[in-house]
């Protein structure tokens, strides 16, 4: 049986907690300061946020799309960031992890800081698919 969508996020934003903190220190970066499903509590914080942007069932597939926001406060080198971030998640957020067949796509988008506003943002989307078969 497919976990959850809420299970989903949970098991995403568990693993990136266990693989972020010592990728981002290899690359010589800051640990982020948290790992949360859905919005950070503080906007002064380095943090990942784990969003569901969709779900669909239908008769041939399940689809889920997921958000990720890295919240950067007061990150200048948020491509850097971005390179560590974007590589752990095509290494270690794969369609096995979720027990989906295959992990469509990654996308990205990036909001630098700017002198106005102390946060850079990252966002981040991907798409998993199942294929359902007659039984399911």
């Amino acid at each position: 049986m497919r976990q959850t969508a809420s299970q989903q996020l949970t098991t995403i934003k568990n693993k990136l907690a266990s693989v972020l903190p010592a990728l981002l220190t290899s690359a010589g970066l800051t640990a982020l300061d948290e790992y949360v499903i859905e919005a950070p509590e503080k906007s002064d914080t380095k943090s990942i946020a784990v969003y569901l942007d969709g779900e669909d069932d239908n008769t041939d597939e399940y689809s889920l799309k997921v958000i990720i926001q890295l919240q950067g406060y007061r990150i200048k080198n948020l491509t850097a960031y971005h390179s560590v971030i974007f590589q752990a998640l095509k290494d270690h957020i794969t369609a096995d992890l979720l027990k989906l067949n295959i992990r469509d796509g990654i996308f990205s988008d990036t909001w630098p800081l700017t002198k106005n506003n102390m946060t850079s943002y990252g966002f981040y989307g991907l798409e998993f698919l199942d294929i359902l078969d007659d039984c399911e």
